[in-house]
């Protein structure tokens, strides 16, 4: 994720929190790493945490959008960590990984990028500022084989056996956990996560947009304030 996505966000709530925001690797201004096992959740912890203790930062408050959301779930797993906040990231993957196998030849080949638009139309943009679509539309530039490299597991592990994984690793989280979401997977998805983490929380906008932290901002950082309380 590049750490632009958050600009909007830091003023507000770097006047009550220490706000790092990183660009995760191939993305921002991080370099690419050199194999595709790199872009592995637990390996990218690791680095995370090694990042983190290099500036001095313990127990974070890690909150991360999209697949940052699954990284900041990896990382509380393995490292102490007050609370973790997920903006609009399902946990609930064996679903959408077998949808991205049964696209798996676009995504490697030509089709990608009109593949790409067709997941970009159905972000809800409409429902951000003028100025929140202007800055979606500078970050949101994804090359093709950095998600390749993301979503690596995605494409080659059989998907019942990529949400055990996933399962394994969620179990494995003590700290607060809130799902912050525009509209909830599924209805019943509280209930779901709540199996997995039973100290999680869901909240949504009632707005679909996949971005639900700048389509809703003052509420978004009300939230962050409360978890901070809470963690």
């Amino acid at each position: 994720m590049d750490r632009r996505i958050w600009s909007p966000l830091v003023d507000p709530l770097a006047k009550d929190f220490r706000v790092v925001a990183i660009d995760l690797p191939g993305h921002g201004e991080s370099s690419d790493l050199p194999d595709t096992e790199d872009y592995e959740f637990a390996p990218l912890a690791h680095r995370l945490h090694d990042t983190l203790n290099h500036i001095g930062v313990a127990e974070p408050i890690l909150v991360g959008h999209s697949i940052g959301a699954v990284l900041a779930g990896f990382y509380a797993a393995r490292f102490p960590s007050r609370a973790v906040v997920n903006i609009d990231q399902t946990l609930d993957i064996a679903g959408f990984a077998g949808t991205v196998q049964g696209l798996e030849m676009e995504l490697r080949g030509a089709g990608f990028a009109p593949l790409w638009q067709k997941v970009r139309d159905d972000f809800g943009l409409e429902h951000l500022s003028e100025e929140g679509r202007k800055l979606e539309a500078r970050v949101s530039r994804p090359r093709q084989e950095i998600v390749l490299a993301y979503w690596d597991g995605l494409l080659t592990v059989e998907p019942e056996a990529y949400q055990r994984f996933s399962d394994d690793n969620l179990r494995a989280i003590r700290a607060h956990y809130t799902a912050f979401h525009g509209i909830l997977p599924r209805v019943d998805y509280p209930e779901w996560l709540a199996e997995r983490i039973p100290q999680a929380r869901c909240l949504e906008t009632g707005v679909h947009c996949h971005f639900p932290h700048l389509a809703a901002p003052e509420e978004f950082c009300a939230m962050i304030r409360k978890v901070a309380k809470a963690g």
